[in-house]
């Protein structure tokens, strides 16, 4: 009896350490007590990953979206893509060579593909590297890059509706910069490219430096130590590109304080701008809908181009100023009259700054996930701005009235996506003598497991007996076992809500999995070709045997008549 108790609480701190918490967990949380980047272990795996905190629920959020991220800092030693259900328990996670950014679903040809950006993001504000596409058995399916001498950037990489890729890339170029004291100059210019997803090929292509001067941009930031060829001036900054079905193009800038509409049939003209220096549009709505700071994510939120959503950091370089709180914002557009309305204006509740990075996107249940970029926060609104849900994956501080980063770690963009996962790779299992600790990693079907054990000794060596069904409701699933008896091997099924068998694993008493996944459906598309082969097979059988027995029939024969 004292063992049981003893491996009741062993087996319940073990998955205590793997679960997300919700608002009675604030306190300690936020104020650093479980340090500036708390992080969950597992025991089948030697992963870490942040320690998601719930801060507010409603059940107007969507239950059923899975939240893609990438997080990414000083205190985060290794690379991963990482997807968490809606309550943020561990999903799956991938490990990438390099830096990863801007992983989200997209549909390539009626198919779902997991899409993110992989290289080299150790240049100020942009990176340098390719785009990968995975299948839904998280399966390497495509692999693009810019196409030129020049590298994918990270801030854009995005499927239309034509099945193309936008993608962007800050091409270091030599340019004349002696109007800033610097004769034989150099500038980062801002391109972004639509390609072919199957070969590869441009199809479209516009620079920044073709269509902007310096003095177009709302914020100068030039500085005496830059524009060599070890460090070119970031004139520009290129955040976002959108394509709509006019063939056009959305795009956000930093520098530029502007969403600016692009002619995709025109050479790349401009056809309008909303906000800064030269703004098309008459703000009804005392700036709201037009006074953007580095807006870093631009979308049109219906079809019929009236209306659409930016991400808007705010009051990014008014370091001398009292700090204001990033937000997102719908914006309806009038085109005959040029005039830019705030419809919705998602202000967080708690107000939190977002120095740098950022998303907003529209869910399918017409919600909107806000992700605030370098805050490690993201939030879910209704559709008229209520802020109905909020998440945290590393600790935030206030200053000045303003909830912002506590330490140097952050993500890109996080989205909320439908997703249906069918790995390849079976389970992780870590066998010990007090319990089995598995996770089959990026199973999204998965709602419970049947675990069966057979010993090693005596009666229980003979068969397989059910040491339970568990319900799978985080990444690690933990299976107790009786200190009394040693098991010699173990038994796995995954199954669905249905009990459908989804795959089935033999295991060893180390933890070595074997055998294939196979699932019930494909037991019976198997079974109408198995069943021939099986029949064939004994009758040639029947066959050998029957020529034996007359063979060894006639050397019966030979024999007696020799005697004779």
């Amino acid at each position: 009896m004292t063992d049981w108790i003893f491996l009741s609480l062993l087996l319940w701190c073990f998955t205590a350490q793997a679960q997300p918490h919700t608002d009675d967990y604030w306190t300690d949380y936020e104020s650093r007590a479980l340090g500036k980047y708390p992080q969950v272990t597992y025991k089948s795996s030697r992963i870490s990953t942040p320690l998601v905190r719930v801060r507010k629920w409603n059940e107007s959020c969507d239950p059923h979206g899975y939240v893609l991220m990438s997080p990414h800092g000083e205190r985060i030693a290794d690379n991963k893509l990482i997807l968490l259900d809606s309550k943020g328990n561990l999903v799956w996670w991938q490990q990438e060579q390099g830096a990863v950014h801007n992983i989200q679903v997209q549909q390539y040809r009626g198919n779902d593909y997991i899409t993110y950006w992989v290289g080299d993001d150790e240049f100020w504000g942009h990176g340098a590297g390719y785009y990968k596409m995975l299948d839904q058995t998280y399966t390497h399916a495509y692999t693009l890059t810019a196409v030129g001498d020049m590298d994918g950037d990270y801030h854009e990489f995005s499927i239309t509706r034509d099945n193309t890729a936008l993608i962007t890339a800050y091409v270091k170029t030599p340019w004349d910069l002696s109007a800033y004291g610097r004769e034989d100059g150099f500038i980062w210019d801002c391109v972004f490219q639509e390609v072919d997803v199957e070969t590869n090929d441009l199809l479209f292509e516009w620079r920044a430096s073709e269509h902007f001067r310096f003095k177009d941009m709302a914020v100068n930031s030039w500085a005496a130590w830059t524009g060599h060829a070890g460090d070119p001036w970031d004139w520009f900054h290129l955040n976002a590109v959108e394509k709509d079905s006019n063939g056009n193009y959305l795009v956000a800038a930093r520098y530029t304080n502007a969403i600016t509409y692009i002619n995709g049939t025109n050479g790349g003209k401009r056809i309008w701008q909303l906000g800064g220096t030269k703004s098309s549009f008459n703000d009804i709505s005392a700036g709201g809908a037009s006074r953007f700071v580095d807006p870093h994510a631009v979308h049109w939120d219906d079809d019929e181009h009236t209306s659409l959503t930016v991400f808007d950091n705010i009051d990014f370089r008014s370091w001398d100023k009292p700090k204001k709180h990033s937000r997102a914002a719908k914006i309806e557009l009038d085109m005959l009259r040029r005039t830019a309305n705030l419809t919705v204006d998602f202000q967080h509740p708690y107000n939190v700054y977002g120095r740098a990075e950022g998303s907003v996107q529209k869910l399918e249940n017409n919600n909107y996930l806000i992700n605030y970029g370098s805050a490690p926060v993201y939030s879910e609104f209704s559709a008229t701005g209520d802020h109905l849900c909020e998440t945290h994956w590393a600790p935030m501080r206030e200053n000045e009235g303003i909830l912002e980063s506590l330490d140097a770690v952050d993500t890109y963009r996080i989205y909320k996506s439908r997703w249906t996962g069918y790995p390849v790779e079976p389970p992780i299992v870590l066998s010990k003598p007090e319990a089995l600790f598995l996770h089959w990693n990026g199973a999204t079907e998965v709602r419970s497991w049947q675990v069966e054990g057979r010993g090693a000794f005596g009666k229980s060596a003979s068969r397989y007996i059910t040491l339970g069904q568990y319900k799978h409701d985080s990444f690690e699933l933990v299976v107790p076992l009786s200190p009394a008896v040693a098991y010699a091997s173990f038994r796995l099924m995954a199954l669905d809500g249905t009990g459908k068998t989804l795959g089935m694993w033999r295991v060893d008493h180390r933890g070595r999995v074997y055998e294939s996944q196979y699932d019930d459906a494909a037991r019976a598309a198997l079974l109408p070709y198995l069943m021939p082969v099986i029949a064939a097979s004994l009758f040639v059988a029947y066959l050998k045997w029957r020529n034996y027995r007359a063979s060894k029939g006639t050397v019966w024969i030979q024999e007696k008549q020799a005697k004779c």
